[in-house]
């Protein structure tokens, strides 16, 4: 087990959004664990959406920073306007499909047996 001193591990803030740690500050940093690197372009936009819900709360959170303890690395990842403007976007595709009779179809990748969401996709 990895950062087994953290105090705040598992930290729910936002309804439905579960930060691994968290530190507090000026600012509250998020931390988030990682297995792998593989899917390293989904893990920041995670924490993109977790500084952007924390940021409309009016919450001081500039910074997230993403832990790959097997491969020994850590990633720091900001938030910037672009980025705001694009989950801005992506929140209302995810109402539209809300709305929609029935969702679109499912398209299987070959990570989503692993996925936490896999019951949400396919049961």
């Amino acid at each position: 087990m990895t950062f087994r001193r953290e105090k705040h591990k598992e930290v729910e803030i936002v309804e439905g959004s579960k930060f691994d740690f968290i530190r507090f500050g000026d600012e509250i940093i998020i931390h988030e664990v990682k297995k792998s690197r593989k899917l390293n372009h989904a893990h920041r936009l995670q924490v993109k959406f977790y500084i952007y819900q924390l940021r409309r709360m009016g919450i001081n959170c500039r910074t997230a920073i993403i832990h790959y303890p097997k491969a020994m690395r850590k990633e720091d990842v900001e938030l910037d306007e672009r980025d705001e403007k694009e989950i801005g976007k992506a929140i209302k595709e995810v109402r539209k499909i809300k709305v929609m009779k029935a969702p679109p179809p499912v398209k299987k990748k070959s990570y989503c047996r692993t996925c936490a969401y896999y019951n949400f996709c396919f049961i």
